[in-house]
Formats: C-alpha cells, structure tokens, sequence
C-alpha cells in the first residue's frame, strides 16, 4: 500500500506565558508546546510533533511565535485546524494562522531573525503587571537610549545571558535595539539573529541599571566588549518579555 502524501503546515501562535512553564514540552508541567501537541493528537487521532522556533521561559509571553507540523490527513482544511487547535486549547493559547507551507520549511532552522518587546510601567498597574515589569524607580530615557545603541553589531552575550552546557560562545548579531518612551513608561524593541537563555531579560536589566545611575553607560559598554561570564547583571522579570514576530 502506498504511503498517504503528507502535508507541512505553518502555524502562527499567541499565548499568554503567565501560567507556562515556558514553551517546550516537559512531563508533569504545563508547556505551550505540551497544549498544542495534545489537542493536535485529539485532531488526528495521532502523534503530531509541533517544531518551534525556538523556546520561550517561563512566564514569557508570543505575539508571533512560529512552529511547523506535518500531518497525512488530506481532508482537514486549514482554518478547520486552526479552529480545531483553539476549540481544544484554554483561553491564554490562540492560533492565529495555519497555512499549508512547501517542503523543506524549518521554523527554528529557517529563521532569519526574532524581534522582542520588553515593556516597563512607571506607575504600578495591577491591570498590567502580568504583561509589564513596574521596577519601582525612576530611570533617565537619555542614558537607556545611548546605552542600547551600543548592541548594534555582532558582540558575545555571555554577561547578559545565564549559562548553559554546551553554551560556549554566546555570540549574536543584533539588528535593532531601540526605546520606544511613552507617558506611562517604555518598551524595548530588539531583533537579533539568535538568543541565549534569558539574554534579553539581563540586557533589560543592566539597561535599566544605566537609566538609575548605578552603573554608567561605559560600565554598559565593557559588558558588551569585554564580557565576563557571571557578571552580577540583573535580570528583569519574564512577565515584560513578548516574543512579538520571526522573520524569514
């Protein structure tokens, strides 16, 4: 008998990562990449895997995370999918696109660049405080805009990312890193061709650092030229952190 023609589908993803233990598949715990599997095995009546573009930590939120699947079934029509993924999944998961994609895609391996916004709060907020970190201080816009012109280029990460085995080299090519100054506080807006574990939360952090006078925007500059591993950054919050597009 021959083997039924299988499908590749594009699938673009939204959630809200407050009660995630991050984006990957883990037992006992609940993952967004663990949600979406099983409601596509109640679809198919089969084990599909779903393929990320990478992984988000716990309690970090996606506009426009990008994952891929393949399936054999020739008969589901892609909005159906879609529609069938979120009738399956709670409310902080919402599949916002399924698109059938040529062979060969890869959505980690295919991407070009990521771009995410971190967004700070001046005044405490219990409306926002589960999309926004509220540091409790006042930071001058000035210094956090100079300092992050400083990340343009390719540079090691490693005083702003947390170690990991096999992690050695924590070099990435940084597009864009801008401030967007609002009234009511800021978002920060990087793109990068690749990240490290928790490498925007400790760039926010040591940002947000400069903005307060307790390190100066030179201080910020050794860290991205000469870096040093354990470099007593401070890491902010996960719940500012969205991943808010891939690029390919």
């Amino acid at each position: 008998m021959s083997r039924m023609r299988q499908r590749q589908l594009k699938l673009i993803i939204e959630y809200d990562g407050t009660d995630f233990s991050g984006w990957q598949f883990q037992l006992k715990v609940r993952t967004v990449q663990g949600e979406i599997e099983a409601a596509l095995d109640k679809i198919f009546d089969n084990k599909i895997t779903l393929y990320g573009s990478g992984r988000t930590d716990a309690g970090v939120h996606a506009r426009g995370q990008t994952a891929h699947i393949y399936i054999e079934n020739l008969n589901l029509q892609c909005e159906q999918i879609r529609m069938g993924i979120n009738s399956l999944t709670r409310r902080d998961i919402n599949i916002t696109e399924v698109s059938e994609i040529g062979d060969g895609f890869h959505a980690r391996f295919d991407a070009v660049s990521r771009v995410y916004k971190y967004t700070l709060i001046k005044k405490p907020n219990p409306f926002l405080l589960r999309y926004a970190w509220y540091p409790n201080w006042d930071w001058e816009d000035q210094l956090i805009i100079e300092a992050a012109d400083l990340l343009i280029g390719e540079h090691c990460f490693k005083a702003f990312s947390r170690s990991r085995p096999a992690e050695t080299e924590y070099l990435c090519h940084v597009h864009r890193a801008v401030w967007h100054i609002n009234s009511k506080g800021a978002i920060f807006e990087i793109e990068a061709n690749r990240y490290y574990y928790q490498m925007v939360r400790g760039i926010v952090g040591a940002l947000m650092y400069v903005g307060r006078g307790h390190i100066s925007v030179a201080d910020f500059n050794e860290l991205v030229q000469n870096p040093r591993e354990n470099a007593q950054v401070y890491f902010a919050p996960p719940a500012g952190l969205v991943l808010d597009r891939v690029n390919y």
